[in-house]
């Protein structure tokens, strides 16, 4: 492997912050200073992306912040607020660490230019393929559209209550919505006209917004609108000048969808304040408190260091692959759990609701500090693997698009989720594909 010089100084660059930071976070107390340490080293990673918002550097630093510290801006902008649990500023070691090695294992990446990726499109090339796709989205999107209109008429309630019950029909609705935004991203990277590409992404947007306001489930709606915006930057169509536009969109955007969450399904509307002086207030609360949170419940319960060990890693990723009721069935040992499950279960066993967990909380609870150090490793080097392949061909791009919604998703997730939507999603996705390409040319001949 050739080591350039550049490499270098990005290394020592980033290994230099982090640890300056860390010994500042232990020497002076104030959590305000502990978010403006943070956001500075976010800052110097966009700086050091040139601005690029689909290079690693750029999209896992911002959204890495906009999770892991929107609990402690509520500290500061309302220290009375009902969620004010206290500080512990082990929370933002973890914080400064896990962005620190997420960094380095990026680091050696050479950025690629927008050019390899516009150069890739070819309708003529792709033309059957982006039928094939259509044909696939139309079916799903119907085949959601069927689900979502029985869960209407079943009443549906909370999520956790959806999934605890097993229900058929929201299972198979949350994941046709996955498949639709990945068909998303592919179609954008194989070069289909513009009037094709917003028509099926308006269409995408209508039925994701119609399942969230009857659901409660966000998820569909924030990927959709991440994987299209990336996909869109890696093609050179929006740039920092759109994002600045965009940004403020986005946070109407999640404010307005936690305003009517429940909305199709309760009738009623939550209370989300547009006041100039609650707006950053009412937009962390939408998706991101929760994160910061359940990292300071933890810190909290020092019991829970290390008590799940990194047995559960490779358990994540054998769920992944394998249902849980099959595994279980195998092991004969006890209920196989992911990290957010157990989480449920230690702290508000009985709930009817699932809170949400955090990717740095299951570090912690995996191996302590040293835990959120390896499973950021992890999550660095499949970063890396992602963006470098991307260049490879359209759907290589694609997945790497998905990929990092997935991600930012999983922010407040676990491994699991990251793992499980990544292998049942676009792999599964590619391998039908090339399936029924095969099939149908065999039709033919």
């Amino acid at each position: 492997m050739i080591v350039y010089k550049s490499d270098v100084k990005r290394w020592v660059a980033i290994l230099s912050v982090t640890l300056l930071q860390i010994m500042i976070i232990e020497l002076i107390n104030g959590v305000l200073l502990h978010i403006l340490l943070i956001l500075a080293f976010v800052v110097l990673a966009v700086f050091m992306s040139k601005f690029d918002f689909s290079h690693p550097f750029f999209w896992f630093s911002a959204f890495h912040f906009l999770y892991a510290c929107a609990y402690m801006i509520i500290l500061v902008i309302a220290p009375g607020d009902s969620m004010a649990i206290g500080y512990n500023k082990t929370a933002s070691v973890m914080i400064v660490l896990s962005l620190g090695v997420t960094l380095l294992c990026c680091s050696s990446v050479t950025a690629i230019k927008r050019e390899c990726y516009i150069e890739m499109r070819d309708y003529r090339r792709y033309k059957g393929d982006i039928k094939l796709l259509k044909t696939i989205y139309y079916m799903l999107a119907i085949l959601f559209v069927v689900c979502t209109l029985i869960l209407k008429f079943q009443g549906v309630t909370s999520k956790a209550e959806q999934w605890e019950a097993h229900n058929m029909f929201w299972s198979v609705a949350s994941y046709c919505t996955r498949f639709m935004v990945f068909i998303n991203a592919i179609v954008l990277f194989l070069g289909d006209t513009r009037k094709n590409n917003i028509k099926l992404i308006i269409i995408s947007f209508v039925l994701l917004c119609f399942f969230s306001l009857l659901t409660g489930e966000r998820d569909a709606v924030l990927r959709l609108a991440i994987v299209v915006m990336f996909s869109l930057s890696m093609l050179g169509i929006i740039r920092l000048k759109h994002l600045l536009i965009m940004g403020p969109l986005f946070v109407l955007g999640m404010m307005l969808l936690n305003m009517f969450k429940y909305y199709f399904s309760t009738g009623s509307i939550n209370d989300v304040s547009f006041e100039r002086g609650q707006i950053i207030y009412s937009f962390l609360y939408t998706d991101f408190v929760t994160c910061g949170y359940n990292i300071h419940m933890l810190l909290g319960t020092p019991a829970t260091k290390g008590i799940l060990g990194y047995g559960t890693l490779i358990e994540e990723m054998i769920l992944a692959v394998v249902p849980s009721g099959v595994l279980n069935s195998i092991l004969g040992s006890g209920k196989v759990e992911n990290a957010s499950s157990w989480y449920n279960n230690y702290f508000f066993a009985g709930s009817s609701w699932s809170r949400d967990f955090s990717l740095i909380g299951e570090g912690y609870v995996i191996g302590g500090i040293v835990g959120v150090i390896v499973l950021f490793i992890i999550i660095g080097l499949l970063i890396r693997w992602m963006y470098r392949n991307s260049v490879k061909s359209p759907y290589a791009a694609s997945f790497y698009a998905y990929g990092a919604g997935v991600i930012i998703a999983g922010f407040r997730g676990d491994a699991y989720s990251i793992f499980q939507s990544l292998f049942r999603i676009p792999i599964l996705m590619l391998i039908m594909i090339w399936c029924l390409k095969h099939l149908s040319r065999k039709i033919i001949m």
